[in-house]
């Protein structure tokens, strides 16, 4: 399955631990300057208490699974992201 994550980091920002720790769920692709795409077996609801360990308290994540068919997005998109999304979504 297919997680998309998103998050709001506020007054303390450590991009770079959240980055990791969203890279080692699964195959992911940053897809938006906040938002990534994760392949996974784990479920939202757990992979948002994993990434409470590298949020603070006032910082905001959401987290829903990617279902159903078809998926779409822009053109705009690089190459690489293209395949990628089409390799995990389909389009």
């Amino acid at each position: 399955m297919a997680l998309l994550i998103t998050y709001d980091l506020n007054k303390t920002k450590d991009y770079d631990r959240l980055i990791d720790a969203i890279q080692a769920i699964g195959p992911s692709l940053h897809l938006l300057k906040s938002a990534w795409v994760v392949v996974t077996t784990l479920s939202a609801a757990r992979v948002g208490e994993y990434l409470e360990d590298y949020v603070d308290a006032d910082d905001d994540v959401f987290i829903v699974e990617i279902t159903g068919q078809p998926a779409s997005w822009s053109d705009s998109f690089s190459e690489h992201d293209t395949i990628w999304l089409k390799q995990n979504l389909g389009k």
